[in-house]
C-alpha cells in the first residue's frame, strides 16, 4: 500500500509541477523556508510557541495565494508564457520537493511511539515497502551523524510498569523537573488537575500555565533531558 500511494503521489507531483510552471513551483519552497525562519525568530523574541507555529503553517499558504493572484493579474495566458523546458524543470523540482516531504512523513510515522493497532500496521507496511528500502540508508546515516537512536515504543510503554517508574523517579532529570517551582505550581493548580481528571486534553493544552511552559527554554530543556533519559 505504501508503494502504491507513493507511486500515485509521484505522478501527482510531476503533473502539479508541469501545470503550475517554474515560478509557482519555486515560490512554494521559498515561502516555506522564509516563513519557517520568521516563525523561529518570532519564537526567540516572544517565546510564544502557538503564534510562532501559526506563522510557520499559515503564512506560506497566504503567501502562495497572494503570489498566484499576482501572477494571474500580470499574465492572463500563463500557458503561452511557460516554455516546455520550464515545465519539465518545474515538474522535476516539484517532485524533488514533494519527495522530501514524503520521506519526512514516512520517517515521522515510523518514529511515533504509540502502541496503536492501525499505526503498527502502517509502520509494518512502510518497513516492507520498496520506497522505504530506498530512503532507509539516508535515514540511518542521518541518525548516526547526529548520534540519535530510533525511538523504541516498548521503552515508553514500559513506563506503565510501577518498577520502571520507580527507576525513572530516581533519576536526576526527573527530580530536577518535578522539583522545579513552575512545575510544582502547575501540579498544585486545581484547574489543571480538574482538566486532567476529566481528560480534557484540548482545554488543558490551552491552559495559560501550560502555554507558559512552551515559552520557557529552560523547562523545555529539562523535559527533553528526561525524555532522553527514559529512552535510554
Amino acid at each position: 500500500m505504501t508503494d502504491k500511494i507513493i507511486f500515485f503521489a509521484v505522478i501527482l507531483l510531476l503533473w502539479r509541477g508541469w501545470s503550475k510552471g517554474i515560478l509557482r513551483t519555486i515560490f512554494g519552497p521559498i515561502a516555506l523556508i522564509i516563513c519557517s525562519v520568521l516563525s523561529y525568530a518570532y519564537y526567540l523574541y516572544t517565546r510564544d510557541m502557538v503564534i510562532a507555529a501559526a506563522i510557520g503553517i499559515v503564512a506560506p499558504i497566504v503567501l502562495n495565494i497572494l503570489f498566484s493572484i499576482m501572477l494571474n493579474l500580470i499574465s492572463h495566458d500563463k500557458d503561452k508564457n511557460t516554455s516546455l523546458i520550464g515545465r519539465i524543470i518545474a515538474a522535476l523540482l516539484n517532485l524533488l520537493w514533494g519527495g522530501f516531504i514524503i520521506a519526512v512523513m514516512l520517517f515521522t510515522i515510523l518514529m511515533i511511539p504509540f502502541d496503536l493497532p492501525l499505526l503498527q500496521r502502517a509502520q509494518k507496511d512502510i518497513e516492507r515497502s520498496s520506497s522505504y528500502v530506498l530512503i532507509k540508508p539516508v535515514i540511518d546515516q542521518t541518525l548516526q551523524k547526529h548520534n540519535v537512536q530510533p525511538i523504541d515504543p516498548s521503552k515508553l510503554a514500559a513506563l506503565s510498569d510501577p518498577k520502571k517508574m520507580e527507576e525513572v523517579e530516581k533519576t536526576e532529570e526527573y527530580q530536577s523537573l518535578v522539583n522545579d517551582k513552575r512545575i510544582q505550581d502547575i501540579l498544585n493548580d486545581p484547574s489543571v488537575n480538574d482538566l486532567i481528571e476529566r481528560k480534557q486534553i484540548a482545554q488543558l493544552m490551552q491552559h495559560p500555565k501550560i502555554l507558559e511552559l512552551t515559552r520557557d527554554p529552560e523547562l523545555l530543556k529539562k523535559f527533553l533531558a528526561l525524555y532522553s533519559k527514559i529512552l535510554k
